[in-house]
């Protein structure tokens, strides 16, 4: 019975990272797929979600207003790196170099200090719940509600004008142009979109953790790559609102593969070797992914 009891809360665990996580999958599925910008900002901007999340918290803000606020925070810095790309020609990948190493410094003068406590104030404090079951289920039910609002969010923005020409803008610039499409406005509010989402994953994930810490973004783009790579396996392709749900999906799994692994004895050491193994094996048995960056597409293998 106890370890069955183990195994489900290791479970909720796992599902919730998972979730929280998918944010930051998400995130990336609109800038890599949609835009087709190799946008490296996601560290920094998931860490900007916390941040400011954190200290609207900490200044006695609602936390649910404090969420919203992290997420301007972050997709303020997606626009960034996509007004460096397009008004200051600085190249894609380094325009999120850049961002990512400014937001650094930025994250660190906000908080202060390295990092900061919520003292138990949070999104899920308000569960009467007493022991780890109960709280972790109440996390559950909120994530889900988080995410399923996300997904359906992103589905529609996806599908409206304004979506059709981030869509058409990062699948064919030159035609978007001619059908006087500009482009550069649609990659600047693609990759806020796109930033917000992950700041909204860097805000849940301290409202869960209790603290904000200015390295809490450190490789969540490859976890968040990783999910997109399952994710997209799992859909085939078939359309966008398919690969938005199962890039979700993606996020838990791999999540739940890491707890079996760390189950397993496999030392934590290993984590990032497991991830890297994870994105060779899904990348190879799907395919190439295309990412266009600019004018030009290249084949490359996340």
């Amino acid at each position: 019975m106890l370890i069955w009891s183990s195994l489900i809360l290791k479970l909720l665990v796992a599902v919730n990272e998972g979730i929280i996580y998918a944010m930051v999958a998400l995130g990336l599925y609109i800038a890599f797929r949609q835009v087709r910008f190799p946008d490296l900002t996601c560290d920094g901007s998931f860490t900007t979600g916390a941040v400011v999340s954190g200290l609207f918290i900490s200044w006695g803000a609602n936390p649910w207003l404090s969420i919203l606020a992290g997420m301007l925070g972050s997709g303020l810095a997606g626009a960034i790196t996509g007004i460096q790309n397009k008004f200051f020609r600085v190249p894609n990948i380094l325009a999120g170099v850049f961002s990512l190493m400014g937001l650094y410094s930025i994250n660190l003068i906000l908080l202060g200090r390295s990092n900061i406590s919520l003292s138990g104030i949070s999104i899920f404090s308000s569960n009467g719940g007493i022991d780890l079951y109960s709280k972790l289920l109440f996390q559950s039910m909120i994530l889900f509600g988080v995410s399923i609002s996300i997904i359906l969010f992103l589905i529609f923005i996806l599908s409206t004008s304004i979506g059709l020409a981030v869509r058409a803008a990062g699948s064919n610039p030159i035609f978007a142009e001619m059908c006087e499409i500009n482009t550069s406005l649609t990659t600047i509010f693609g990759l806020f979109l796109a930033n917000a989402i992950i700041g909204l994953g860097g805000a849940l994930a301290a409202n869960s953790g209790g603290y904000v810490d200015v390295r809490m973004g450190t490789g969540a783009v490859i976890t968040g790559l990783a999910a997109v790579v399952i994710g997209e396996y799992l859909s085939q392709g078939k359309s966008y609102w398919l690969d938005i749900c199962f890039v979700t999906v993606g996020s838990i799994i791999y999540r739940i593969v890491m707890m079996i692994a760390l189950d397993l004895g496999m030392p934590t050491a290993c984590l990032n070797l497991i991830t890297v193994i994870i994105l060779v094996f899904f990348i190879f048995i799907s395919g190439k992914i295309v990412v266009s960056t600019n004018y030009q597409s290249m084949d490359v293998r996340l």
